[in-house]
């Protein structure tokens, strides 16, 4: 090959070169813009909104939903039959607060519309929808924050019949908390802060945790330092809880069929109930329950469950 063809080669392999770094380098950013204008998740089914973090569902599944209301109605006729007081709250995700933006999300009409006609009459219904707001959830993690449930516990308190007075909890911050949804994406998440609530009743409480008998406290602080850092909310998931709560303010009794938002809520409820029992039937045979729990009328129960666990009720046992 002569100089000049050798030149125009070497010059042409520069060219060459340079496009596909800078292909390489707007990739990414290219990309992100694509998403946003077309709002399509990323690869691992993730999108943000100011500076939120969201989880794509998958379209609401009537089926599932039915069948949801249909294991409910199971648990109240088989065990609850004579109990006067029953009740059911809906957990919405995030997705709830930005339903408007374009991602996909549920049908949040349809899915209340069907749980109110599926659910037995017996079970009251209480709506949490406009007690809470995208700020009381985490930005990196799905679930809600402890010291953000005021609202969703006057709701709770107002139909069960209890007094809630948030002014009786003193929080206790961390604040290089990262969600778990960071373990689904390769971008970093700036931390943020968790908040964990004390009070007498909580302090002074004793845990029985079916897969963790040797720890008896509410918060497992040491789970604070490790990547399921929500988990330090009564250990994170077990199929079965008991919380006996000697400072509580009367002798009532709260059992609490659950997914994982109940961990950081169901210590709000020791100022008032003496035991809080929590269920949770992803882990736990729903046939086999009067094995483990004996059930009264006087005791108060509350479903509580997310709408990921209502679109995927096939888990529950």
């Amino acid at each position: 090959m002569s100089p000049k063809k050798t030149k125009k080669f070497a010059v042409a392999a520069i060219i060459v070169a340079a496009a596909a770094l800078c292909i390489y380098l707007l990739w990414q950013p290219a990309q992100a813009l694509y998403r946003h204008i077309t709002h399509t998740p990323d690869k691992n089914g993730l999108y943000a909104i100011q500076g939120y973090w969201f989880d794509v569902l998958s379209p609401l599944d009537e089926a599932s939903a039915k069948k949801f209301a249909q294991k409910i109605n199971y648990l109240q006729s088989t065990y609850l039959a004579e109990n006067p007081n029953v009740f059911f709250a809906l957990v919405p995700d995030k997705g709830y607060f930005v339903k408007d933006v374009g991602y996909p999300t549920l049908d949040y009409t349809k899915l209340l519309s069907l749980l109110q006609s599926e659910i037995d009459p017996h079970v009251t219904s209480v709506s949490l929808l406009d007690k809470l707001q995208l700020s009381d959830y985490y930005q990196t993690d799905t679930h809600w924050r402890q010291d953000k449930l005021d609202g969703v516990m006057q709701a709770l308190a107002s139909a069960m019949d209890f007094s809630w007075d948030e002014t009786r909890y003193t929080p206790h911050v961390r604040q290089d908390f990262v969600g778990a949804l960071q373990k689904r994406t390769e971008k970093a998440m700036p931390p943020e802060e968790l908040i964990y609530l004390t009070s007498e009743s909580i302090d002074s409480a004793t845990v029985e945790n079916y897969q963790k008998p040797d720890f008896t406290d509410v918060y497992d602080l040491q789970l604070l330092d490790t990547t399921n850092a929500y988990d330090v909310y009564l250990s994170g998931v077990s199929p079965l809880i008991t919380v006996y709560s000697p400072h509580a303010s009367t002798t009532r009794e709260l059992v609490i069929f659950r997914d994982s938002y109940a961990s950081s809520l169901a210590p709000l409820f020791l100022d008032t109930y003496r035991t809080v029992t929590l269920i949770d039937l992803r882990f736990m045979d729903s046939r086999t329950l009067t094995e483990y729990i004996t059930f009264s009328p006087e005791q108060d129960i509350l479903f509580l469950y997310s709408t990921w666990v209502v679109n995927n009720s096939a888990m529950l046992r």
